[in-house]
């Protein structure tokens, strides 16, 4: 186990780079999530970033504060929520998020529209702490903070 650094803040999510060598951490800054890219080669953190520095790529989406996710946090057609995770679908072609209300929404992916449709279901009276898309996309789980679990199957609509 190598100890690189404490950050200035608690770490809400983080997602890796495909070559391994940085992670993108979205935290907590009081109430307002801020991206974090952690240069793991040279042992620091680089703030004030966006997702897509220095073209670097990544193997899912999981920090709800990308560029390629801007449109869970900026859509009109959503008030005042605080989603707590996200997940990008293994094919690539949908994000499902998780808000502190027990809300899960499936979006297309990438999804930077402010105006993105999505599909909603609220699933239980306590906050998404997890959701996570199965490898063969058929397909999520999700985790509420009570510690009850869905399974939800996912069809194609024509």
């Amino acid at each position: 186990m190598v100890d690189l650094k404490a950050g200035p803040h608690p770490i809400l999510s983080l997602q890796w780079s495909t070559d391994n060598c940085f992670l993108l951490t979205s935290v907590n800054d009081n109430n307002y999530q801020e991206l974090i890219i952690w240069d793991l080669p040279n042992f620091r953190y680089l703030t004030g970033i966006s997702s897509s520095s220095e073209n670097l790529k990544w193997h899912e989406a999981t920090c709800s504060g990308g560029e390629d996710v801007r449109g869970i946090w900026d859509n009109h057609n959503i008030n005042e929520v605080i989603n707590v995770c996200c997940h990008c679908s293994p094919n690539g072609k949908y994000l499902v998020t998780g808000d502190e209300d027990g809300h899960i929404r499936l979006f297309s992916y990438p999804c930077s529209d402010p105006m993105a449709a999505f599909y909603m279901r609220k699933q239980g009276s306590t906050g998404v702490v997890e959701a996570r898309f199965l490898s063969d996309n058929s397909s999520l789980v999700t985790a509420n903070f009570d510690g009850t679990l869905f399974l939800w199957n996912l069809y194609d609509v024509l």
